[in-house]
């Protein structure tokens, strides 16, 4: 590790863990988990609301079970 590099290498040396990739990890397990995006924007510190926008991600799988749940419900099927 080089002196003032905030990277630490985990395993592979082509895989670097750094500060603002613990933070990206951090923020979307805790959105994932249904935590309320003011706590989260609390606890990061962020002033801006739209910090936390980029952690709302759609997962494939999520999006196809949840579109195959709420289909009966419409009554399509």
């Amino acid at each position: 590790m080089i002196p003032g590099d905030r990277n630490v290498v985990i395993g592979d040396p082509g895989s670097c863990i750094s500060t603002y990739c613990c933070r990206h990890w951090f923020t979307t397990h805790m959105r994932r988990s249904g935590m309320p995006r003011e706590f989260i924007q609390e606890l990061r510190g962020d002033v801006r609301k739209e910090a936390i926008d980029i952690y709302d991600h759609i997962d494939k799988k999520e999006l196809r079970e949840s579109y195959l749940a709420h289909i009966p419900q419409l009554g399509v099927i």
